[in-house]
């Protein structure tokens, strides 16, 4: 009789255990940036965002913030868009000094970033008899790594352009005429695919012949928009 009272007492103790003496852990979300990262700033202030440390031209210690939010989430949107944030706002501070070392330091920040994909030469075949198929669904990844990758340069070469070109705009608006200058020169060629399809055969229409080509479309543009500003007196 005392083992089974014994036994029974056990097994209520583990029920209550498992099911009825159970502590909530509270569940603690970090809903923004802000409440995890601090980083100190060149005069000794604190920072809990990239904003606010633009805000006071501090823009080491924006970056430094930067790195510390790639330690929690890599190379995430949101961390792209903190960069891009920071590097357009020392670029506007920048223009408007019209110095020559700021001027240098616009053109570091617009060359940081790795040149993606390949850099073909002007004419270069990127892949015979590729599959009509493969050119117009690129998401599969089945047509040569060639064309994939200078693909990958083109999107590069159009992002890098429109950034000069925003940036082109800033120093005109800001009577930089030194910088403006210096920018036509950091536009590069516009790269595209060129498609020859020879008609051989029955099934010829499906496949082409792949190769690189390039423009000065962005080039002329810039050359154009300076010339305009210093014919309408923007650098007076």
């Amino acid at each position: 009789m005392k083992q089974s009272a014994l036994k029974a007492f056990s097994l209520i103790a583990v029920f209550l255990l498992l099911f009825g003496c159970k502590k909530k852990v509270k569940e603690v979300k970090v809903e923004k940036v802000e409440d995890i990262i601090t980083v100190k700033g060149t005069d000794g202030k604190k920072y809990t965002s990239y904003r606010t440390a633009c805000s006071n031209g501090d823009f080491d210690a924006a970056r430094e913030y930067i790195d510390e939010m790639k330690l929690f989430w890599g190379n995430s949107n949101s961390v792209r868009e903190a960069e891009e944030y920071v590097d357009n706002e020392e670029i506007q501070f920048l223009v408007s000094l019209n110095e020559e070392q700021a001027n240098n330091r616009v053109i570091l920040i617009l060359n940081k970033d790795v040149v993606e994909g390949l850099e073909a030469q002007e004419g270069a075949c990127l892949g015979k008899r590729v599959r009509k198929f493969d050119l117009e669904n690129e998401s599969y990844g089945l047509g040569p790594q060639e064309v994939t990758s200078y693909r990958k340069y083109i999107s590069w070469c159009g992002e890098h352009n429109s950034k000069c070109s925003k940036v082109l705009s800033i120093a005109i608006s800001c009577g930089n005429e030194n910088l403006a200058k210096k920018l036509i020169h950091q536009f590069k060629s516009d790269p595209e695919l060129v498609l020859k399809n020879e008609k051989k055969g029955e099934y010829d229409d499906y496949y082409y012949d792949v190769y690189a080509h390039y423009t000065n479309g962005s080039i002329n543009a810039a050359r154009k928009k300076y010339d305009e500003a210093v014919k309408s007196g923007a650098f007076k």
